[in-house]
């Protein structure tokens, strides 16, 4: 499984661009309308490649839920709890597991964190690059 700190240094290396405060920063200069194609053509293959790497983050979140989900189906109630409800404490060994489900839950959305923030960058990329393929779409047929 990849760490999401990995993927991002992926996207980097696909756009070949500069990450400025989670914006990229590309300097297109064009000055014929073949470059403009060019350009949009790279745009079009760099989407390609940025929907992978979303696609492969998503699998790599499903595993990590799996992975959590079969971890909380396997929580036991601790022998501290189990005694304690021998002596009279009812609903000690309930609260337990509740507790150890809940510790799950957080340590689960704690490690999927970086993988969203990822998948919004990427989201928020393809934007970006939609708008520059627009403006270059734009040139070209002003230009033609």
């Amino acid at each position: 499984m990849t760490e999401a700190a990995e993927y991002m240094d992926r996207v980097g290396d696909a756009l070949g661009g500069e990450f400025v405060n989670g914006r990229l920063r590309l300097a297109l200069d064009i000055s014929s309308v073949t470059e403009a194609q060019i350009q949009k053509k790279k745009f079009v293959q760099q989407q390609k490649h940025l929907r992978q790497i979303k696609r492969e983050i998503n699998q790599d979140m499903r595993y990590i839920r799996d992975a959590y989900k079969d971890a909380s189906a396997d929580v036991q109630p601790s022998s501290v709890s189990i005694f304690a409800g021998l002596f009279g404490k009812r609903g000690i060994s309930k609260s337990d597991v509740a507790q150890q489900r809940r510790d799950l839950r957080q340590r689960r959305d704690n490690t999927l964190e970086p993988y969203n923030d990822a998948k919004l960058t990427i989201d928020d990329l393809l934007i970006q690059i939609d708008g520059a393929k627009l403006a270059l779409t734009e040139y070209i047929n002003d230009n033609k």
